[in-house]
């Protein structure tokens, strides 16, 4: 599988099962991007170590996100569906060097 052929996948799920999420940087910078994301819940079996319930996972395409967005960082935020969460832990997905997805682990706020 090729980099390109991993994100045009993720772009097509996510243009079938996502929905938009707004992302707001951190430390006042008044820099907010609203796009699409797909969003779901933990499973309980994923509850372990930093994970709590009601943590949220959210999954981003690269194509989704503008160049200072490939790399969200601890702290940002995320508005889905008018309730607010806190990036807990930001993870970029590469396939040969390329970043091919972007994963946020959220905590209510």
């Amino acid at each position: 599988m090729t980099p390109a052929s991993a994100i045009a996948m993720l772009d097509r799920q996510i243009a079938a099962h996502g929905r938009s999420v707004t992302l707001t940087r951190a430390g006042g910078v008044p820099a907010s991007l609203t796009c699409r994301a797909f969003v779901r819940d933990f499973k309980p079996e994923e509850l372990i170590g930093s994970i709590e319930q009601g943590d949220r996972l959210a999954i981003f395409s690269p194509t989704s996100l503008a160049p200072d967005w490939i790399e969200p960082r601890q702290g940002d935020r995320v508005r889905i569906a008018g309730a607010w969460h806190r990036v807990q832990a930001p993870d970029r997905i590469e396939l040969a060097d390329v970043v091919v997805r972007v994963e946020l682990h959220l905590r209510g706020m």
